[in-house]
């Protein structure tokens, strides 16, 4: 399934590296992070709803500080 946010398509279900280890994908309700458990080689999967995603952007952008703050506080006016 596709949908359109902004100008680029939405490939619901795509899995997307996001970097050290993480994959990153959105069913259309949640967003699903997936990661390789490296004591016991299973891999551990978090969904994030878009309140608990709101919050740890908060999180992050009140508590980190710094160039990642920074970061955090862009990607959230783009949003």
């Amino acid at each position: 399934m596709t949908k359109t946010k902004g100008k680029n398509p939405v490939d619901i279900n795509q899995r997307v590296s996001v970097g050290g280890g993480v994959h990153a994908r959105f069913d259309g309700v949640g967003l699903w992070l997936t990661f390789a458990n490296v004591l016991s080689d299973e891999m551990s999967h978090i969904s994030l709803d878009a309140r608990t995603f709101e919050q740890v952007l908060r999180f992050a952008k009140d508590r980190v500080g710094g160039d990642f703050a920074a970061a955090v506080a862009k990607v959230g006016k783009e949003a």
